[in-house]
């Protein structure tokens, strides 16, 4: 057992992966193991030119199997493979053709005094949080830096706060009196655990509306007026795969969040500092690349429910860097013991 311990050890400097204040020696092995095998399967990208999914996923199930006989007192899901196979798919950590994938091409964004990577070799040294790689900028001598790409390009769809894109969206949006029928409407109203409800709100606010098709709608008078999104603002074929459950599609949450944001309703995101890491809480998904972000640079709480999204655990000062980043969109966080 004593080795075995030393194994991890050496795994967790090597990462940079410290332990919080309060967590359990279980959930720190946990997160360790989770960050190692996140690399391993990672590294296997380069057994071949490229290498099948199964190969990939194979790779994790087999490791997987051996940790958990070293470490008997860890429990970690089996749905591992499908969480990092999922989670470095859609934060683009690879490409995918055929049945066959490859790692993405070599790339660095500093973002104040971090660098974070993605396209790393076997032999390229990495610190991590979660499945996420980044090192502290004293690397950056290491890299071409005239190659070096903006945080938010290179993990960020669009560079833009959410109440500007609220106000784009409002802006071409194109009123009719129309019925629509079978539709439940965007909750505003507090607890959001529930995003949708049964009847519309008649105060005057724009807010969202959907069936089969998502709508703008307000009340005016005594009159429903509605705008018709277009499909491309409200679905996108890559997050709707039903693969995996589907619990991190949603595009039309970059949508519903700059509405409850406009209105100053969208929950914060709270958070709790334990030391070297730093829990949090997720009360409304943000849409899919902003969340998967997230989950990418964090451990879940709980390592035996895959996926996980509300629940995560960030090393600190990683955590500190992303919530400055979305801050600058418009979420907000709150700090509190929970």
């Amino acid at each position: 057992m004593y080795k075995n311990n030393r194994l991890l050890t050496k795994i967790a400097s090597d990462f940079n992966i410290k332990r919080g204040n309060t967590e359990t020696a279980e959930n720190f092995k946990a997160r360790i193991i989770y960050s190692a095998l996140c690399r391993l399967s990672y590294a296997s990208l380069w057994d071949d030119s490229s290498v099948s999914i199964q190969h990939f996923k194979n790779k994790i199930d087999e490791l997987l199997k051996i940790y958990l006989e070293l470490y008997n007192e860890v429990k970690i899901s089996e749905n591992l493979s499908e969480e990092i196979y999922d989670l470095y798919l859609k934060t683009g950590n690879f490409y995918h053709q055929s049945h066959n994938i490859s790692a993405s091409i070599f790339s660095v964004a500093k973002q104040d005094n971090f660098l974070f990577l993605r396209g790393v070799t076997p032999n390229q040294k990495v610190f991590m949080s979660g499945a996420g790689f980044y090192l502290p900028s004293s690397y950056e001598k290491t890299f071409d830096t005239s190659k070096f790409k903006n945080f938010p390009e290179m993990f960020l769809p669009q560079n833009k706060t959410l109440k500007d894109f609220w106000q784009e969206i409002i802006n071409s949006a194109n009123w009719q009196e129309i019925e629509v029928t079978d539709a439940e409407f965007l909750k505003m109203q507090p607890p959001l655990k529930k995003y949708w409800q049964d009847n519309p709100y008649y105060d005057g606010r724009i807010s969202l509306a959907r069936n089969e098709q998502y709508y703008l709608y307000k009340f005016e008078g005594k009159k429903f007026f509605y705008s018709r999104l277009e499909n491309w603002q409200t679905y996108d074929e890559f997050f709707a795969n039903a693969d995996y459950e589907n619990k991190r599609g949603g595009i039309y949450r970059q949508i519903s969040c700059a509405c409850l944001a406009n209105y100053e309703i969208l929950p914060p995101i709270k958070f709790k500092k334990d030391g070297a890491i730093t829990q949090v809480k997720i009360e409304y998904l943000p849409p899919p690349h902003e969340l998967y972000l997230l989950i990418l640079y964090s451990w879940a709480k709980n390592p035996q429910i895959f996926p996980s999204n509300s629940e995560r655990i960030f090393d600190t000062e990683i955590f500190f860097i992303l919530k400055k980043v979305f801050e600058n969109i418009g979420y907000k966080f709150v700090e509190e013991d929970f």
